[in-house]
């Protein structure tokens, strides 16, 4: 046989069994695809969406939280609450009875004690009960290591033993017998153990399963004639987590019940009276935390108001006259508290309408409802990395979260579960719907809306891929092929995800259908090159021609996609991170089934092409007998003639969305992630209307061990060493004054911040919510007291998670938890900022109270080697200070709920109020008419003002002079400050410290002791880091951005140089650069625009940008190949061009279709980024079109085309575009032209020698 007659590859025999090359690849197709859906399957159930670790774990923010972490539990709170929740309703205390059965238990050794004095009969009924806890506590921690959990209908009797079943880690599936026996089922969970599982049910008739036995519970408690405990209820069975469970109920009784720290003491009060008063102080503490406010914002405290919220039952019970009394005691309020001005009365605060509200129904003496309440479930770490056995509500198949059935079978209502209709609607309830909130319900929601984008896109995207491909080749054969192909590739994206132990996010999940979508229009470009292969030799070895045509060009364009998906790995974000990492390796093994499953299957399975009837005939059809190529030729024209007037244009758009880019604002609100429709927001929407803020932002307040005093307990234990560690007690704090501090800082951020000042978080909670009553500052007996009893409750409010020590350093930590408005537009960066200047002048405050001390110890004590007993309290100190009233307020009148950039906070007035009530705690009481004030002269009151400027210097010597300290806070008009340092014992000018800081104004450029406040703050929780992401976002775009410009600009460099590769022709720098114009106008023309309209960019939106920038450089690339193809052969520029029009424009258009549409599926999405990023990439994807088929021919037709032009040009007489290639089809058999490595679909091939057979491999394109 000859060398012309062998076999091609694909058709050649192998000595395996005979089988072909093509057979063979084939079945290493198929033997390699479960191994890939298995990959896949273990992706998929390593799906995790924590905001958390969006940042690396070493970004300050990141290390912060953690490090928060380690000592409260603040983050994992999930609040379940629901329309008519009150301690009155039957399904609270029910869902509180079983979520309660569902927390860690105690381990053995903490099992209650016998009571000797029992009866023998009740000691052994005492005895059982311990046994059965025991037995109890050994299910759950088993379950715990197993991470059991139950199956909606247990799948009662599969095997035939009557069994119920539940599942496992790693998807193992266990049941439990009636006896009590616990299994493993050994029965696989992939497609083979399923077929195998089906044959025997189905076929066999055989239902047993092969299991392991791994223990029995509950035996020895079976009586006769009963079942077995954990078989009846095989929740007993199941993982636990959560690790504690509390209701508002719960912390009222801690705080106003029997021995409760709200209690008045030594007040002449009943019992009932005592705990009314202490009740009503607790509600208010928790007011927006645990209860929901007493009615609602803006009520009127009409009749109808009345009405709407109580409802006619409650009503009924209020006395007839109760609307005369309503009217009565409005206009009462209006005046007496309100100054006659009604739209204060209904613009009240939360604390100011719960007191009327009890003040009405005392009035018309009736008991007040029950207050809406909530259950605060705590999450294990267990719980924390399984939400969705938790909250989930049962997607595709799935059993319900433990959480949300338990809910229902207390009569809640459950969230329904998510249809997976591309068209489907979430449903709206009403009534005792389930709400939840918390970080927790957040991250269980991103992962249900990428669940559900996935499911709901997934059919869409197969119809869109087969539906394409059979328009294109109007066979079934190829379009179970291009299907293969895009879905196989979608499979092995995920499965390199799985296999190299990556965690799919929500943001991941948009990859499987983008490289879906970029496999299905590789496929396609090779499909048209064997067709052309057919048309032109025939069905021999059209598969290996295909092969040779097409492998450079594909490989070019994944090579340029994955590059600028690579581009994202460098963000600081790991979703868009992982994302760019996956889909790129995705987009490059999209390139191993091309080149070797279907060149194989075309073999194999031959599409009816038809040969042409004249083979030797190398001319090429008309071109123009496509009419989206006429459109896009008479286009073309256009361009060219008027090329001035489309660059002007052009670059006019580039400069106007490049200013347009420098307005651009980024979003990583988590809310804003979801539909407006998302149950999550209607949760929200519901909650921050009826019952409180739940954004967490955390406050950590590090007192350092030098500023703690010991306990009486400690000091008596442990005596003072030495007179210096007794003179170093006289200035820590004690247990009182370091709860103080918390207090300050508190009731300066909700003053502020909430709800009389600027509205961005609701009442706060801290150690502060479960002590007792603090005295005032100069009430030394009752803080004593007050002392010793949080002294003695230490442990208690750690219990509480509020405070905490760091081992390590002895660092007294104080938590003091804020929550900001979820669906409120607040600027975090800004709101961060804000607080940091609240909490300064707080903390310069400290600074100069530990300042004063020591020098009032060093002016007036004995030495550092004697103990001045004066000085424990410094009663004789007095001081005058200057420029500030410390009962002012802390919000400025002029500026009020300022813009919330910068805090409306007076530094000086806060610093004022914080450092008179440290100096009266110390003693320095010297004012005579309020002990709660040491003397302030403020020149901003008028008659403080005018006795300054009305007194003589005698006057003011004599006053300054019954002062042991002066001190100045800040410059005034009235002030003479040399005249006060003449007339006073020591002056001290603290000007400017509000931008300088105490010590530093104090030393006056030198450095000063004991100037330190002793605390520092820690800023943590979901805001910081979603500030942080932020913040990254932007960089992150700039920076991926600019990686994918210079990668891609690199391969255009090297693949426009002129002529063949040589040592001195290796690039063409000036054209590669110039050819990027096209590839980066879409993306400065949409993000610029979008800059201008004020739309933000998400996530979603980022992830963009590069990918469209690596997609659009493909038709970049392919038409400037047959640009220099045309230049090559003699044409001059405009019958080039025209050529490039005829050749790929409609090609182009073909791959934008596939790619834009394919991608656009994701605008249905009910999650925000994936959607926007389906819009985006269609938008983009058009913009690179219009930049590669109007913006850059006009470049080439401008005087930058001649950088495109190659080394030796055949002149030629100008043409036109048809005769051009009518010249191009004549010579090319037998010219010999430069050659050119310059690659791209359809015609990007190593040698223009084959020219005349490239002209033949367009016709696929034509729409």
């Amino acid at each position: 046989m000859t060398d012309s007659k062998k076999p091609s590859f694909l058709a050649r025999k192998t000595r395996i069994f005979g089988a072909s090359n093509a057979l063979l690849i084939l079945m290493a197709a198929c033997f390699l695809l479960p191994f890939a859906l298995r990959g896949a399957r273990n992706a998929m159930d390593n799906m995790q969406n924590d905001v958390q670790n969006w940042l690396p774990s070493d970004y300050p923010e990141t290390e912060d939280l953690h490090w928060f972490g380690k000592h409260f539990l603040g983050e994992q709170f999930v609040l379940v609450t629901w329309d008519g929740c009150t301690e009155a309703d039957p399904s609270f205390q029910m869902l509180i009875e079983k979520l309660k059965n569902e927390i860690l238990f105690a381990n053995t050794d903490e099992l209650p004690p016998i009571d000797e004095k029992l009866s023998p009969q009740e000691q052994v009924v005492v005895q059982r009960a311990r046994a059965y806890r025991a037995e109890l506590i050994r299910a759950r921690e088993l379950a715990d290591e197993l991470g059991l959990y139950l199956l909606d209908n247990f799948n009662q009797n599969f095997a035939g033993l009557n069994e119920r079943w539940l599942k496992g880690n790693d998807n193992l599936s266990y049941y439990i017998t009636p006896d009590g026996s616990l299994y493993q089922s050994l029965v696989g969970d992939d497609l083979v153990a399923k077929a195998k599982t089906f044959f025997r049910r189905s076929v066999l008739k055989d239902n047993s399963v092969e299991a392991k036995f791994i223990d029995q519970f509950g035996a020895s408690f079976v009586a006769a004639g009963e079942n077995n405990d954990f078989y009846d209820d095989p929740r007993k069975l199941t993982a636990r987590y959560f690790t504690s469970i509390r209701s508002g109920p719960d912390v009222i009784e801690e705080l106003a019940g029997e021995d409760g720290v709200l209690k008045p003491r030594g007040k002449n009060l009943s019992e009932a009276d005592r705990t009314r008063v202490a009740e009503l102080i607790a509600f208010n503490r928790l007011t927006g935390t645990l209860f929901a406010p007493a009615n609602p914002a803006g009520f009127t405290w009409t009749e109808k108001a009345l009405g709407d919220f109580l409802g006619k039952e409650i009503i009924s019970g209020f006395p007839e006259n109760w609307v005369v009394k309503l009217s009565e005691f409005r206009s009462k309020v209006v005046v007496e508290q309100y100054a006659g001005d009604e739209s204060l009365l209904i613009a009240a605060t939360p604390s100011e309408r719960a007191a009327l509200w009890y003040q009405w129904f005392d009035e018309i003496d009736v008991t007040p409802p029950a207050r809406q309440t909530c259950i605060i479930a705590t999450l294990s770490d267990l719980g924390e990395a399984n939400l969705k056995r938790i909250l989930g509500r049962g997607i595709q198949g799935q059993p319900r979260g433990t959480l949300v059935a338990l809910a229902a079978e207390s009569d809640v209502i459950p969230p329904p579960r998510p249809s997976m209709a591309p068209w489907a609607q979430e449903v709206k309830l009403e009534g005792r719907v389930l709400r939840l909130g918390g970080p927790p319900v957040d991250n269980a929601a991103i992962d249900e809306e990428g669940q559900i984008t996935l499911g709901r896109l997934v059919g869409i995207s197969l119809l869109l891929g087969i539906v394409l491909a059979y328009l294109t080749f109007r066979s079934m054969k190829v379009t179970f092929m291009v299907f293969f192909v895009g879905g196989s590739s979608a499979i092995m994206s995920m499965a390199i995800v799985g296999y190299s132990g990556g965690i799919v996010d929500s943001i991941l999940l948009s990859m499987p259908t983008l490289v879906y979508v970029l496999g299905i229009s590789g496929a396609v470009h090779i499909v048209n090159y064997y067709r052309d292969a057919v048309h032109e030799h025939g069905e021999e070895g059209a598969s290996e021609r295909a092969l040779s045509y097409g492998w450079w060009p594909c490989t070019i364009a994944s090579v340029t996609t994955a590059l600028g998906l690579f581009s994202l790995y460098i963000s600081n974000l790991t979703p868009i991170k992982n994302f760019g990492l996956y889909s790129g390796l995705g987009v490059l093994a999209t390139l191993v089934l091309l080149f070797t499953y279907l060149p194989a299957a075309l073999k194999l399975w031959v599409p009816q092409f038809k040969k042409s009837k004249d083979s030797s005939n190398t001319q090429i059809d008309n071109p123009n007998d496509s009419w989206l190529t006429r459109f896009w030729v008479a286009t073309g024209n256009l361009v060219m003639g008027h090329y001035k007037v489309v660059l002007g244009i052009g670059f006019l758009l580039l400069s106007f969305s490049v200013w347009g880019l420098t307005r651009v604002e980024t979003s990583v609100q988590l809310l804003k992630l979801f539909d407006d429709e998302a149950k999550i927001i209607r949760d929200y929407e519901w909650l921050e209307e009826n019952f409180g803020k739940l954004t967490p932002m955390e406050m950590v307040v590090q007192v350092k061990p030098q500023a703690i005093l010991p306990s009486r307990e400690q000091r008596l234990a442990i005596p003072p060493k030495n007179i210096a560690e007794r003179n170093l007690q006289k200035y820590q704090l004690t247990m009182l004054e370091r709860l103080e501090l918390v207090r300050h800082i508190q009731k300066a951020v909700e003053e502020v911040f909430g709800d009389a000042g600027q509205q961005v978080i609701g009442q706060g909670m801290s150690a502060t919510t479960f002590a007792p009553e603090l005295p005032r500052a100069s009430a030394r007996t009752t803080r004593s007291t007050t002392n010793s009893l949080l002294e003695q409750n230490l442990q208690r409010l750690q219990d509480e998670d509020y405070l905490a020590y760091e081992a390590s350093t002895g660092d007294e930590l104080w938590r003091i938890s804020l929550r900001l408005g979820a669906l409120n537009d607040v600027n975090y960066g800004g709101f961060i900022d804000s607080l940091k200047k609240v909490v300064e002048p707080i903390e310069q405050a400290y600074a100069l109270r530990n300042y004063l001390l020591h020098e009032f110890e060093t002016d007036r004590g004995a030495g550092s080697d004697v103990y001045n007993q004066e000085n424990v309290f410094f009663d004789q100190n007095k001081v005058l200070i200057l420029g500030a009233n410390p009962t002012s307020s802390i919000i400025p009148e002029a500026t009020g709920d300022a813009d919330q950039e910068v805090a409306a906070v007076d530094h000086v007035t806060l610093f004022a109020r914080v450092i008179n009530d440290l100096l009266l705690v110390k003693g320095l009481n010297n004012h005579p008419r309020h002990p709660n004030q040491l003397w302030w002269l403020d020149p901003n009151d008028e008659q403080t003002a005018k006795m300054l400027t009305d007194m003589s210097d005698e006057d003011l010597q004599k006053r300054f002079a019954g002062y042991e300290y002066v001190i100045c806070l800040r410059d005034h008009a009235v002030f003479d400050k040399l005249k006060y340092a003449k007339f006073s014992k020591k002056f001290i000018d603290l000007t400017g410290f509000e931008q300088n800081g105490v010590a530093a104004v104090l030393g006056g450029g030198q450095t000063v002791t004991h100037a330190t406040s002793n605390f520092d703050m820690v800023y943590t929780g979901v805001v910081p880091i979603v500030y942080k992401a932020q913040t990254e976002l932007l960089s992150s775009l700039i920076n991926s951005i600019g990686l994918a410009f210079v990668m891609i600009a690199v391969v255009m460099v090297l693949l426009l140089r002129n002529g063949r590769l040589a040592w001195n022709n290796f690039t063409n720098i000036r054209g590669g650069m110039v050819s990027m114009i096209p590839n980066v106008f879409p993306v400065i023309l949409v993000f610029g625009l979008m800059g201008h309209m004020g739309v933000a960019l998400d996530i979603g939106s980022m992830m963009t940008a590069s990918v469209a920038m690596g997609v659009a450089v493909d038709d970049t690339v392919h038409f400037l190949t047959w640009f220099r193809k045309g230049l090559n052969n003699g044409l001059d520029r405009k019958g080039a061009l025209r050529l490039s029009y005829e050749r790929c424009a409609a090609a182009m258009t073909q791959t934008t279709l596939i790619g834009g549409l394919g991608l656009s599926i994701f605008a249905l999405s009910s999650f925000t980024p994936t959607q926007r990023f389906g819009v985006l990439m269609l938008t983009l994807l058009a913009a690179a079109l219009i930049g590669d088929l109007i913006f850059l021919p006009a470049i080439l037709s401008s005087p930058l085309g001649k950088y495109f032009s190659a080394n030796k040009i055949v002149k030629k007489n100008n043409r036109n575009g048809s005769v051009a290639v009518e010249g191009i089809g004549e010579a090319s058999s037998g010219a010999t032209v430069e050659g050119t490595n310059v690659g791209g679909p359809h015609g990007h091939l190593k040698s223009d020698s084959e020219l005349d057979r490239i002209l033949r491999h367009d016709k696929g394109h034509k729409l």
